[in-house]
Parts: structure tokens; C-alpha cells; sequence
């Protein structure tokens, strides 16, 4: 990350207290010739290291986004995967790149809205899928027609010879958050629904993995205007094929429980719909 011009310029100023010889250089003006020669390189300095910046930026894009099958490559391709009902989306291969795409790029048939990527190693990708908001499981056809859209079974198929790509898609985790939050009085009129905004934000943009973590919980709560401090008391989570209660306990205050993170099975995290258990039930709010 590109240092600051006045960082630069210090790191100058401490080596020129180390040269004696230079000593008679002590006008504090800062338009002082001997000011404005460490100021001018410093300047340019910060000016190459933004360019670094910039240019490491491009290269990580190009690298995540290039046909090299990385674990962002596949997320965003999944993402872009297309389907309808009644007519088939076909991939076609340019003979001339050798790219792999649909003819027709339709955003209407973009049917997948949350997606995560686990590498399970030995020649195996895990790709788990979800559509719509709120998140729900694919059909059986359109998960069948996101396999072909992956596994090399056919000719134009995204996934790598030798690589089996095990699509997943259940309905999502789901999450109970138990907290105290304190917070500055004058926000008592708003507070209790933008904590739960900021918590159901921070589950939505999970990607890639589908990790869910106790820090990134706090730290979602803590980052809301008026919110003082929270304290964490339980957090559960659970596969939506189990019942409430027989999932995973994530966090326990009372019984020194703190798993720290965890990959939900769907890939995906909703907020709890068990009835007294859901943010709006679990979430007590304190004004100071």
C-alpha cells in the first residue's frame, strides 16, 4: 500500500538527524530549499507507489477473472450461469480464443443469487447454489443444468479435465443471534431495525466460502450508528433440515463455547424463522 507523502518525508528527516553534515540545514520554513528537496521526492515517491497499487490491483482482477479456474473464477461464473424454463441456454466455444460463454448474454435467466466455493481437494469442487432473494434450492433441473454447466460431460462445459464439480443446493442455514446491545438513547426509534439490517447485510454478502464468523457478527452490530457496545451471549446455527436446536453451537458466553467461524452446509445463512427465535426475539437493546 502506497505510504503517505508526510510518512516518506519522515523516514527522510530521521536519516538526515543521522548525518552531522547536515546539521546547518534547520530553517523551520517550510519553503526552505532544504525542505521543499526532501518534499519534491516524496511526493514522487507516493506518486510510483500509488501507481504500484494500481497496477497490482489490475493484475489481481485479471488473475481472478481469467479462464484459469480459481476458486473466484468459478463464483463469478456461477453467478453468470443462465437458465430457462422453456428455452435451452447452450454454451458455445470460440474456435479463435478457445472462451467458453453463452452467445447471448440475457441478465433475465441469471437465476443464481448466492454462491460459495469450497476446493475439497483430490479433484473435487464443491459449488454451492441459491436463487432468488430470499434465498431458496434450485429445481432438480435447474441444478441438473447447472452440473452439465460445469462438469466437462459435454464438449462446452466451464469445469477442467479431471475435475468433478458436486453441485449442492438445499435451503439456506439459519442463524440465532442472542445479544445484548447497548446504545446512545436518541437513537431508540431506529435502532432495533438497523442493527437487524446490518446483521442480514453482513449474511448476504458472505462469499465464496459461505463462512460465517463471531467476529464478523459482533463487528456488523458494532458498526451501526448509536450502537455502544454488544455482548454476545448465544449463537446457534443449524442446515434448514434440522430442527431448531440440534444445529451447531457457534458461541456460548455461559458455557465458554467459541467455535470462531464456521462454513454453512448450504453456503448461504438466513436469519432464524423459528418462531421467538428470530433477530427481532433475541436481540435486547439497552439505551445509556
Amino acid at each position: 500500500m502506497a505510504r503517505s507523502i508526510q510518512s516518506i518525508k519522515n523516514q527522510m528527516l530521521a536519516e538526515k538527524l543521522t548525518l552531522t553534515a547536515l546539521d546547518g540545514l534547520n530553517s523551520p520554513s517550510q519553503t526552505a530549499f532544504w525542505n521543499l528537496m526532501l518534499y519534491l521526492p516524496a511526493f514522487a515517491i507516493n506518486i510510483f507507489e500509488q501507481i504500484l497499487d494500481l497496477y497490482k490491483a489490475a493484475q489481481t482482477l485479471l488473475a481472478n477473472q481469467s479462464v484459469a479456474v480459481t476458486i473466484p473464477y468459478i463464483y463469478r461464473r456461477t453467478l453468470a450461469f443462465q437458465y430457462d424454463a422453456t428455452v435451452v441456454q447452450n454454451l458455445v466455444l470460440d474456435t479463435t480464443t478457445l472462451a467458453i460463454d453463452y452467445p447471448n448474454i440475457i441478465p433475465a435467466y441469471q437465476i443464481i443469487t448466492r454462491c460459495a466455493v469450497i476446493s475439497n481437494g483430490g479433484g473435487i469442487v464443491t459449488i454451492k447454489a441459491l436463487k432468488n432473494e430470499p434465498p431458496e434450492a434450485l429445481s432438480n433441473l435447474e441444478k441438473d443444468a447447472l452440473t452439465q454447466y460445469w462438469n466437462p460431460v459435454n464438449a462446452n462445459a466451464l469445469g477442467c479435465a479431471g475435475v468433478n464439480y458436486n453441485i449442492l443446493s438445499v435451503d439456506p442455514d439459519q442463524l440465532e443471534v442472542v445479544a445484548t446491545v447497548y446504545f446512545d438513547g436518541q437513537y431508540s426509534a431506529v435502532i432495533s431495525a438497523s442493527v437487524i439490517d446490518a446483521l442480514n447485510l453482513y449474511l448476504k454478502n458472505i462469499v465464496f466460502s459461505g463462512q460465517v464468523t463471531v467476529n464478523g457478527i459482533e463487528d456488523a452490530m458494532q458498526a451501526v450508528n448509536g450502537v455502544l457496545n454488544v455482548r454476545l451471549s448465544k449463537i446457534q446455527i443449524r442446515r434448514d433440515s434440522q430442527a431448531f436446536g440440534t444445529g451447531i453451537v457457534l458461541y456460548d458466553l455461559a458455557n465458554n463455547i467459541n467455535i470462531v467461524k464456521i462454513n454453512s452446509y448450504s453456503g448461504c445463512t438466513i436469519e432464524e424463522t423459528t418462531a421467538s427465535h428470530t433477530f427481532v426475539d433475541t436481540l435486547t437493546f439497552i439505551p445509556q
